[in-house]
């Protein structure tokens, strides 16, 4: 905030990277604590767009020029994450009667 351009775009993230297949099965795991064979109960395949996006990277390289590097690893990260939802669950939508609830 104080090194950068006033009105720039400065994306926030590391040079981490991790399939889609991979982050799904990981953010399962440690949701619904479930083993490894029984994720395929959790996670569902639908059609393909048109283009499929097996990766999407975040290219953040103008704020790293700055200085900014991440204080936390994913695996870090991503548990807090979990843990603040857990901990806040008026932050999570509500669910509409269009849609069912997974327990």
């Amino acid at each position: 905030m104080e090194k950068g351009i006033l009105g720039e775009i400065y994306n926030i993230g590391s040079s981490f990277e991790i399939p889609i297949i991979q982050l799904a099965r990981e953010l399962v795991k440690k949701v619904k604590d479930v083993p490894e064979e029984a994720l395929v109960d959790w996670i569902e395949f639908v059609e393909d767009r048109p283009v499929t996006e097996l990766r999407y990277p975040m290219i953040s390289d103008k704020l790293h020029k700055l200085g900014w590097r991440p204080k936390v690893t994913w695996k870090e990260g991503i548990r807090r994450t979990i843990q603040w939802y857990e901990e806040n669950p008026n932050y999570w939508p509500s669910i509409s009667e269009n849609e069912e609830e997974v327990v």
